[in-house]
């Protein structure tokens, strides 16, 4: 993780680099308050909070570019390999018809205090509640490849792929699959997504046929690991399922899942990630 041995705030504030880890995942692990931790650390609260905030920044501006940024997972000398972009296509077509998805993209919602500011701007209608959205791509290895966000909660899913320029970078980084021209890597998401070639999605409208409905069911059962990862993530960092824990413009709310998707890739290159392609 390149976590310095020796840390210190701007006010003079030290802790070595194992103890801030310690710290940060407790923190995320658990939704209590930070008066909690004063025990188990010998640490004060405004301590234990410098900490966190430190080792927060720290852990987003160091590693945050493993989610932002395909070009730093996709390619030779990556990790997402055309040999591995081709043996996730291969886990997802042993259970659905097509042949070239590499992994699967969703949004998320996540539930915040609602804002002081910008209230219109954070709610979302169809979650009846103030929300910050995320856009994410799972591999069927288990581990999430793409993260954009917060984006406010009133945007669509199509919004938010605007947005988040991913687009273009598929097209940048991703080998040709093949020799013809329409033969390439493809995403796979749900109807509120485009068209695309370097993204596909189920049939929709009134005229679906029997094999459609067919098709969209069995990539439905692919898809859904990607909803599985979402509830991993807050399922192991209980503090972002904490309604209350989640104020902008009090607290980094963005760099928190941030951080923790990427600890949570961490442990599934560790552990291990019951997916398509490990089932």
């Amino acid at each position: 993780l390149d976590i310095p041995d020796a840390m210190t705030a701007e006010n003079g504030t030290t802790w070595s680099g194992l103890e801030g880890l310690c710290i940060l995942l407790r923190r995320l692990s658990y939704s209590g308050r930070l008066c909690d931790l004063v025990d188990s650390f010998q640490r004060g609260q405004a301590t234990l909070s410098i900490i966190v905030i430190n080792m927060l920044d720290f852990m987003y501006d160091r590693w945050n570019a493993k989610l932002s940024d395909l070009a730093q997972n996709i390619g030779q000398g990556r990790w997402l390999t055309e040999a591995r972009l081709r043996q996730a296509c291969e886990a997802v077509h042993k259970i659905g018809p097509l042949e070239n998805v590499w992994g699967f993209i969703d949004g998320t919602c996540r539930p915040i205090v609602r804002p002081k500011r910008g209230q219109r701007l954070w709610y979302s209608g169809h979650k009846r509640q103030h929300v910050q959205r995320f856009q994410a791509i799972l591999t069927p290895f288990g581990i999430l490849c793409h993260l954009f966000g917060p984006v406010e909660g009133s945007r669509h899913d199509s919004a938010v792929l605007r947005m988040s320029g991913l687009l273009a970078q598929l097209e940048q980084h991703l080998p040709a699959r093949g020799q013809n021209p329409g033969d390439v890597f493809a995403l796979y998401g749900d109807a509120g997504y485009p068209l695309w070639i370097y993204l596909q999605a189920p049939y929709v409208g009134g005229n679906v046929t029997a094999a459609q409905r067919q098709f969209n069911a069995r990539m439905s059962e692919c898809r859904v690991c990607v909803e599985w990862a979402f509830g991993e993530i807050t399922s192991r960092f209980a503090y972002l399922r904490d309604k209350q824990n989640q104020r902008l413009l009090h607290q980094p709310v963005g760099k928190y899942h941030a951080v923790a998707a990427f600890i949570n890739n961490c442990h599934t290159c560790l552990y291990g990630h019951q997916t398509l392609a490990m089932s």
